[in-house]
């Protein structure tokens, strides 16, 4: 038997046996964890920024592209930080969607308020032109010097 067969045999027996027993789909077992930049000084401030895991479907080679480290399980390791679908005849009609929405703030309703439309593969409408941003406009913030 050729080595890469013999390899790809091992592997498979080993996820099998990692399955089996198991009422977990495939969504669960390959969660997508978010991490916040912030916790990485303060271990304990990961409660408050990170999210996940959220079961994501989808792999290396399908639309949804989220890959796993083959050696390190199945968790989603490498997935789309932003998905955009630009209309150049109706600008205001473009889509956008951000897995963990607008805001890095943890306390804003805007954290992580994108991920259900990210993992449902929906989208937000974005404002372009000033008569759209305008009428989407729900806040302000004037800075100046």
């Amino acid at each position: 038997m050729d080595c890469g067969v013999r390899l790809a045999a091992t592997d498979a027996a080993g996820d099998i046996e990692q399955w089996s027993g198991s009422a977990r789909g495939w969504d669960q077992v390959h969660a997508a964890r978010f991490r916040h930049p912030l916790p990485d000084g303060a271990w304990w401030l990961g409660w408050l920024f990170n999210r996940g895991p959220v079961p994501v479907a989808g792999d290396g080679t399908t639309v949804m592209r989220i890959s796993h480290r083959r050696l390190d399980g199945f968790g989603a390791w490498e997935l789309p930080s932003w998905r955009q679908v630009l209309d150049v005849g109706s600008w205001d009609s473009s889509k956008v969607v951000l897995p963990v929405g607008q805001s890095g703030h943890p306390m804003s309703p805007h954290y992580f308020d994108q991920n259900e439309l990210w993992r449902q593969g929906q989208y937000r409408t974005v404002a372009y032109s000033r008569a759209a941003v305008n009428a989407a406009t729900t806040h302000r913030q004037l800075m100046t010097p």
